[in-house]
């Protein structure tokens, strides 16, 4: 899964022109997000209480409620750490054609592998303003789009505790 940076953008830019980003407010029943992967854009509720949060998430949904949802945010990840927990999950989905089907039970068990672990946050439904539903022939261009917008930290802060909890030089993951 390497996909230059020019690539990703080119993608970026005809989704946008073709205008499939929704509108929260227009949907009603969003079950179907659980597996796929969605880029959107977001306001963290509780922002005072995180030490960081992406504005412009980009994450497989693994799990969803009525109010919200629990996603693996790749851009938590520097670009290499990220094309790992990508091929970790296509590798332990077995070839699957369809969507990332995950629960949060298999996530528990697959979390063994640090990457996703650090990468799973909660998402509410109320802060959600755009969301596009990536085709999964995409996936790899959305992966590594260079869209992150960090609020409170910069982003090598951000990838600098991940790295510290994926190596082991910190036990505890940050809010």
């Amino acid at each position: 899964m390497t996909i230059s940076k020019l690539d990703a953008l080119k993608w970026l830019r005809k989704t946008i022109n073709t205008n499939r980003m929704l509108r929260m407010e227009k949907l009603r029943d969003v079950s179907f997000i659980q597996g796929k992967m969605l880029f959107m854009t977001y306001n963290a509720k509780w922002k005072k209480d995180l030490k960081y949060w992406d504005r412009t998430p980009v994450l497989f949904c693994i799990d969803s409620s009525p109010k919200g949802f629990l996603g693996l945010s790749l851009h938590y990840l520097q670009p290499d750490f990220r094309t790992r927990l990508f091929n970790a999950l296509l590798e332990y989905e077995n070839g699957n054609k369809r969507a990332l089907d995950f629960t949060y039970a298999e996530i528990a068990s697959f979390s063994r592998h640090k990457y996703a672990k650090f990468v799973l946050k909660k998402y509410l439904f109320s802060q959600i303003k755009n969301l596009l539903i990536v085709d999964q022939a995409d996936w790899k261009f959305v992966s590594a789009l260079p869209v992150h917008d960090f609020q409170k930290q910069p982003v090598r802060e951000v990838w600098r505790d991940a790295r510290k909890f994926i190596t082991g030089d910190s036990k505890k993951n940050p809010k």
